[in-house]
């Protein structure tokens, strides 16, 4: 997969985080860096020994990164439903 292939545009304006796999060997590191470079705004976390099915392998990544997210966003999240 060429990581520039993805479309990261509609991105841009929102909240990202990325949680990778450094032994995925479905989607390589480079997705990751790719995007980190494409949207400097993304909070990016690199688990060492994780591989592509993250949530199943390594819940504690993902979910503290999920956590660490809805804290980040969570006020404007609920200014904007206002």
């Amino acid at each position: 997969m060429d990581p520039a292939s993805l479309s990261v545009s509609p991105l841009a304006d929102v909240a990202v985080s990325v949680v990778h796999g450094a032994a995925d060997a479905i989607s390589p590191v480079a997705v990751a860096q790719d995007l980190r470079q494409r949207l400097p705004a993304a909070h990016v976390v690199m688990v060492p020994d994780g591989s592509h099915m993250l949530p199943n392998t390594h819940p504690e990544p993902v979910r503290d990164d999920l956590v660490r997210l809805v804290r980040r966003t969570g006020d404007s999240c609920r200014q904007s439903a206002s």
